[in-house]
């Protein structure tokens, strides 16, 4: 899950209790899951001055490792 935030606001109280939140809710999905050998669930939070007009999915993936 990859979730694009204004580059401002990622400091923000809210976006920060969010992200936390979303991630905790992907430990507990993939811990759930690793028992059917399903993919593994992971969160990343980026900034929008990040992605870029000629930005693909696959760089968005890459670069929210």
């Amino acid at each position: 899950m990859i979730e694009i935030k204004a580059e401002d606001d990622l400091e923000d109280k809210d976006v920060v209790k969010k992200a936390k939140a979303a991630l905790k809710w992907s430990e507990t999905a993939s811990a759930l899951l690793s028992e059917q050998n399903a993919k593994p669930w992971e969160y990343s939070l980026i900034a929008h001055t990040d992605i870029l007009a000629n930005t693909t999915f696959k760089g968005i993936i890459e670069m929210s490792k």
